[in-house]
């Protein structure tokens, strides 16, 4: 079904761009005129302007983006040429206008562009696009904190019908309900406007645009209205449609795991209420840290609702830390006294330490909360009441913050202030007073026992369904998954199929062709055997006549090959005879020539005891004669001495010990104890002979 649809959309698509095309070509458009483009062609001049505002945002050019739609809401003609789309787009135009004014902070005491539209005799603005222009007027003006102007707006747009397009209901009625929630008209409207802009988000089915917004703010009116079951369906509804589209560029994710964890946080469901929060500072750090600081200041609370004092603390130092320079004042002015709530719950004893605090504060209250100004009275009381001589002070400013939550009927401040008021009458010793609130307080902790025990009724089903979801969800991913992957693995086959079909066919039809060319190949050559066949038989008798030939040939040939082998026998005899004789005569010569050296040596060495010189002269003569002997001695025994070396070539020039002894200067036992020392150190057992061991290892005198 996926696929069939996917393959509509496609064909859809190529059709619109093909009649675009022809449109286009019939109807050449001036681009860099917006008038005469919404003129002729409204629906896609306004496509094209609308699809900037993403890029735009992205680059924070938010100047651009207010001058590009202000230049097209100046522009638009009074009676335009579009279709259902052109209206659409138009509310886009205005919402975009309005976010670059927000982005700019130009909201204070200006006048928008969307004021002198829904007061001009325009025809278009006057009547078909009146819904949208007043939709957003009340915000501006709600930003402005004029009440009375969007009670006014209000009033007129409730007058209004519906339009005949869901897409553009489920949008200006979503705006609408927003600017409603904070003016005098009825609580209920805006749960009314907000449940008819659902009703057309699922008309349009998913064409609006901004379904995660819509669905979001449903779940927040619907927790306000004490119906969290509701809500977290809403909020999950909103954050699954922004998952499933993550190029969506603002806020609205956060917003939403925002607003969920504030549902389950009411349910006393803090785990969940931690996990969402987390989700939230994960999609804040995506964009750039957007609304960190927001985020840091409801984790606080998620902690200090769980009981966490340290790290509630924690997290609202850190969202004063990433509180912008740009930031309203009346937000620092709120986490500044939220720290102050969380210092006390963990520090009880030292909320003196914060009177500077609290002054600094109280200075101006213009820009501050009512209930977080209420509370900001009773942390001042607390302060004053735990500093010497101010006790009465502080007791009158738990009154004036008790009174404050009364009037305004907080139940919450109610309590948390009626709390610290009796325990302040009774540290000061006038407990006659707590009889002036015991009844209020009493009533009104009956009535939020009340509503936790059914909050938490409410919490324990909702984490049953949570959970009975998650396994569902679990199961359901698991099926997809499984279902996926049989998916894959059958096109795998199909596709593995047709290919061995595909290269099947050509393997045929080339082992045709391959066949045809054998046959044929070997047509021609047995044509060409036969042909040879009658060549070589002709050839063969020429052969064998040849062939006689040359056995007549051979046999001559063996008998000179015969008479060659005996003569070569008679040669063969004389030169092994020569050979011996040689051999002979040489070892003579080499006999004669060692001897000779031999004595050449004995001639050279003297009676007279060797000096360094003569030494260093015989030497040079023996490894002239014998250039290998020394080193191959080493080789045996690397320990042998100079003196040891000395020995061994007096003995190889077959010098008697006397002889020796005169040559070195020494006695003979000296020689005989040098001898004892080289076998020692040459390793020879005591049966072997000195003189047989030298000469086995005597090299040829010649290199």
């Amino acid at each position: 079904m996926t696929n069939k649809h996917t393959l509509l959309y496609i064909f859809c698509f190529f059709l619109c761009v093909a009649l675009t095309g022809c449109h286009r070509s019939s109807m050449p458009v001036d681009r860099n005129n917006i008038r005469e483009w919404l003129s002729q062609d409204a629906d896609s001049c306004l496509w094209y302007y609308t699809g900037h505002y993403t890029t735009l945002l992205k680059e924070k050019r938010y100047r651009e983006i207010e001058q590009l739609y202000a230049s097209v809401l100046r522009a638009m003609p009074e009676r335009p040429k579009g279709g259902k789309n052109m209206n659409y787009l138009m509310g886009w135009v205005l919402t975009y206008y309005y976010n670059a004014l927000m982005y700019q902070d130009k909201v204070d005491g200006s006048e928008f562009l969307t004021d002198s539209l829904l007061n001009s005799s325009h025809p278009y603005y006057a009547q078909v696009l009146r819904p949208e222009l007043l939709a957003h007027s009340c915000k501006f003006y709600l930003a402005q904190n004029q009440m009375k102007e969007v009670d006014s707006i209000g009033h007129l747009f409730l007058s209004l019908p519906p339009t005949d397009d869901p897409r553009r209901d489920a949008r200006t009625w979503h705006i609408m309900a927003y600017s409603l929630e904070f003016c005098s008209i009825d609580t209920k409207t805006p749960m009314q406007l907000m449940e008819h802009a659902v009703e057309s988000c699922r008309k349009a089915e998913g064409k609006v645009g901004n379904e995660g917004e819509i669905y979001d703010y449903m779940g927040y009116l619907y927790w306000k209205n004490g119906e969290p079951e509701k809500a977290i369906t809403a909020i999950q509804e909103a954050i699954d449609w922004y998952t499933a589209r993550p190029g969506i560029p603002g806020d609205g994710l956060i917003d939403c795991y925002n607003d969920l964890s504030q549902v389950y946080a009411t349910l006393e469901l803090y785990d969940k209420a931690i996990e969402a929060n987390t989700l939230a500072v994960e999609a804040s750090k995506k964009l750039d840290k957007w609304m960190l600081e927001e985020v840091y200041r409801l984790r606080a609370a998620c902690f200090s609702n769980a009981g966490k004092k340290d790290s509630a603390l924690f997290y609202i130092q850190e969202a004063i830390k990433a509180t912008p320079k740009s930031a309203e004042n009346y937000f620092n002015l709120l986490v500044r006294i939220n720290r102050l709530d969380y210092y006390y719950a963990a520090y009880p004893d030292s909320i003196a330490g914060q009177l500077d605090e609290c002054c600094r504060l109280l200075k101006d209250t213009t820009d501050i909360d009512p209930v977080a100004q209420n509370y900001l009275y009773a942390y001042y009381g607390m302060a004053l009441l735990r500093t010497p001589g101010h006790e009465q002070e502080g007791v009158e400013q738990l009154e004036r913050s008790f009174r404050n939550f009364q009037t305004s009927h907080f139940p919450e401040g109610i309590i948390s202030v009626g709390d610290e008021l009796i325990r302040a009458y009774i540290q000061t010793g006038i407990p006659d007073r707590i009889s002036s609130i015991y009844s209020l307080y009493t009533e009104t902790s009956d009535s939020l026992r009340h509503q936790a025990r059914a909050n938490a009724a409410i919490g324990a089903n909702v984490r049953y369904e949570t959970g009975r979801k998650e396994q569902e969800n679990l199961i359901l991913a698991a099926e997809v998954s499984l279902k996926q992957r049989t998916l894959i693995f059958t096109w795998l086959l199909v596709g593995l199929l047709f290919a061995i079909l595909l290269v099947g066919g050509m393997y045929m039809r080339q082992r045709q062709r391959f066949l045809r060319q054998i046959s044929n190949a070997r047509l021609s050559q047995i044509s060409g055997l036969l042909q040879a066949q009658q060549e070589l038989k002709e050839k063969n008798e020429s052969l064998q006549e040849m062939q006689e030939e040359l056995r007549q040939s051979n046999g001559a040939l063996f008998k000179a090959k015969q008479e060659l082998s005996q003569h070569n026998a008679s040669l063969t005899q004389e030169l092994h005879t020569t050979s011996s004789r040689l051999n002979e005569v040489s070892s003579r010569l080499d006999a004669v020539s060692k001897q000779k050296v031999v004595t050449d040596l004995r001639m050279k060495i003297s009676t007279q005891i060797f000096n360094s010189d003569k030494e260093a002269e015989f030497r040079r003569s023996f490894t002239a004669f014998y250039p290998n002997y020394i080193p191959a001695l080493h080789r045996l025994s690397p320990d042998i001495t100079r003196t040891d070396e000395l020995i061994a070539m007096l003995i190889i020039l077959e010098l008697s010990s006397d002889e020796i002894g005169l040559t070195l200067g020494i006695s003979r036992i000296g020689v005989n104890k040098a001898r004892s020392r080289m076998r020692k150190r040459l390793g020879l057992a005591s049966d072997a002979k000195l003189e047989d061991f030298l000469k086995g290892i005597w090299d040829s005198p010649y290199p």
